[in-house]
């Protein structure tokens, strides 16, 4: 998946959490075809909310939760 093209989550998404910025939307997922979870990055279009899917990292086994900290921007 390319930087800029809209995109699906993995195989069982688990839990969302949005920064405190509000730009942000990460996705946890469970159970990727590998064995591994994986967390997706999308950036939020403040004007329109469209999410645009950035990054997606593969944890070692499957995440237990989901936390984001940080001040709003």
């Amino acid at each position: 998946m390319q930087q800029g093209e809209v995109g699906d989550t993995d195989v069982q998404p688990l839990a969302l959490a949005v920064d405190p910025s509000g730009k942000f939307l990460y996705c946890m997922n469970f159970g990727s075809p590998a064995g591994n979870g994986t967390i997706d990055l999308f950036s939020i279009d403040l004007s329109t909310g469209f999410l645009t899917h950035v990054d997606r990292t593969v944890t070692a086994t499957d995440p237990g939760g989901l936390l984001v900290v940080g001040q709003p921007q």
